[in-house]
C-alpha cells in the first residue's frame, strides 16, 4: 500500500472570536483507508487559548498534500450547541460567481462571512451539485464549485 506525504493543519476556533491557535505537523497517511496520524490530550491542546469550556471552541483538521491541496478535512465539536450561547450573525454573502478554470461547465462561487457560520447550506433553483454543502465556515471566505446537471448554464443564470 502506498502512502501520501503531507501535513496536518489543526486549528482551534473560538465560536465567538475566530481562530485562536493553529498548528501544522508533517504527516504520512495511507493513500486508501485510515490511520492515526496525530494524538494529543485536550487539556494541553486548549492550553493558551481562550476556550474556557469545551463548548467555546471547535477543532478543525485539514490534511494537505505537499502541493498545498486539501486532501481531507473534518471538524470536532467539543461541546453541545446549547452551551455555546448565541452566535453573531455571519452576514453570509455570495461575493462572486465565475466560470471554473478547473472544471469546464462548472462555476466557482465565492461565499463570504463576517463571523463563523456553522452548517452553511448553498442552494440554487438550477439542478446540479455543489462541491461541498452543509459545511462549517470558519474563514472569512471560501470557494465552492457548482456543477449543473444540464449544459448551457451561464454565470448570469446562476447569479439570477
Amino acid at each position: 500500500q502506498t502512502s501520501v506525504l503531507g501535513s496536518l493543519v489543526l486549528e482551534v476556533v473560538n465560536w465567538k472570536t475566530g481562530p485562536v491557535a493553529t498548528s501544522t505537523f508533517s504527516a504520512t497517511a495511507p493513500s486508501a483507508g485510515s490511520a492515526q496520524i496525530f494524538t494529543q490530550d485536550l487539556t494541553s491542546l486548549l492550553n493558551n487559548t481562550n476556550c474556557t469550556v469545551d463548548a467555546d471552541c471547535v477543532l478543525t483538521f485539514a490534511f494537505m498534500s505537499i502541493n498545498g491541496e486539501v486532501l481531507a478535512q473534518n471538524h470536532v465539536f467539543l461541546g453541545d450547541f446549547v452551551e455555546m450561547g448565541v452566535l453573531a450573525d455571519p452576514s453570509l454573502m455570495v461575493e462572486s460567481v465565475d466560470a471554473s478554470t478547473k472544471a469546464p461547465g462548472s462555476f466557482d462561487v465565492t461565499v463570504t462571512a463576517a463571523n463563523i457560520a456553522p452548517f452553511v447550506w448553498l442552494e440554487t433553483s438550477i439542478p446540479g451539485v455543489w462541491s461541498d454543502n452543509g459545511f462549517l465556515l470558519t474563514a472569512s471566505s471560501t470557494v465552492m464549485t457548482f456543477t449543473p446537471w444540464n449544459m448551457g448554464v451561464t454565470v448570469e443564470d446562476l447569479k439570477g
